[in-house]
């Protein structure tokens, strides 16, 4: 075999035999989960946020373009708006 892997596999085994530094290295380990965990929890809470954002700005868009559709069929502003929930302003605005 090899003399330097010979010596990592005496390292190793050293290493693997000292109970401090297993304990270290399975604490490295949790962390390193605990880590990746949390990364991906992140991650999906933040692709969750943005459908969310998407989904409310998408409903903005379809207020305004109904509101302009019941602007040219001639509806009353105040109607307009109730039906909407744009405010009157933002109706007239269109």
């Amino acid at each position: 075999m090899d003399t330097g892997i010979q010596k990592a596999n005496e390292k190793i085994t050293y290493l693997s035999n000292d109970k401090e530094t297993l304990r270290e290295y399975t604490l490295r380990e949790m962390a390193q989960i605990d880590y990746n965990s949390g990364m991906k929890t992140a991650k999906a809470e933040g692709r969750a946020e943005g459908r969310a954002e998407g989904r409310a700005e998408g409903k903005a868009e379809n207020k305004v373009e109904v509101a302009r559709n019941l602007v040219k069929m001639s509806l009353p502003i105040e109607q307009i708006a109730l039906a909407t929930g744009l405010t009157i302003d933002e109706v007239k605005g269109l």
